[in-house]
């Protein structure tokens, strides 16, 4: 589920190639999210970054590479976003509520599912590589949430993790919460989801030592 970058956010790149680029990649997503998800030419594409032809070419060899730069910005730069917020939690217990915090904002928040629609949308998944991008950046998210369940073991605040496999559960379990929102079928709230989730995990990870002790 769940996925930023380089887009519309933030400072542009200074190198004028790089900016060059980026705006080409800025250009497919507002492409794409104009009347919702839906097929965009090359042209489009072009008209939308006001550039032309050979600017294109000189940094992508179809649409399709373009499009899976924007899918992998778009990765990178909520994979950063996450590891800076787990990094900076003062415990393994606060880290895991961060990461599951953070998926969920990827669909809970609209701006945010906006964007988190454009990129599974038809149009992105038939990129060629889109498989394996995606299954990249579901690993990365997991190996955070890995890197959190072994610290915790190792530091005893969850004597009872199993860290890949239950890192597996719970990406699996959030996975499907994601996918509700993602296709807006009808789901939990914000606030169930969450509390599913953690409580799903701490009765895992804690074997009956209760939440209140984990601090």
């Amino acid at each position: 589920m769940p996925s930023r970058p380089v887009l519309a956010d933030g400072p542009g790149p200074r190198d004028p190639a790089d900016a060059e680029e980026a705006s080409l990649i800025t250009a497919a997503y507002r492409a794409l999210v104009a009347d919702g998800p839906r097929p965009v030419s090359v042209a489009e594409i072009l008209s939308e970054a006001g550039l032309g032809t050979r600017a294109f070419y000189r940094h992508f060899r179809s649409k399709d590479e373009l499009l899976l730069a924007m899918f992998r910005a778009d990765s990178q730069r909520a994979l950063a976003e996450l590891e800076a917020l787990v990094e900076a939690a003062p415990n393994p217990r606060t880290a895991l509520e961060i990461w599951v915090d953070h998926s969920l904002a990827l669909v809970y928040e609209p701006k945010r599912l906006r964007r988190v629609r454009v990129m599974v949308s038809e149009e992105v998944r038939r990129a060629a590589g889109y498989a394996a991008e995606w299954v990249r950046t579901t690993d990365a998210r997991r190996r955070v949430l890995i890197k959190v369940l072994e610290t915790g073991k190792g530091d005893g605040i969850f004597p009872a993790s199993h860290p890949e496999g239950d890192a597996w559960a719970i990406t699996a379990m959030l996975g499907h919460v994601i996918e509700e929102r993602t296709y807006g079928l009808a789901g939990l709230s914000r606030k169930q989801a969450r509390d599913h989730v953690l409580g799903f995990a701490l009765r895992a990870l804690l074997a009956g030592r209760g939440p209140g002790l984990t601090k």
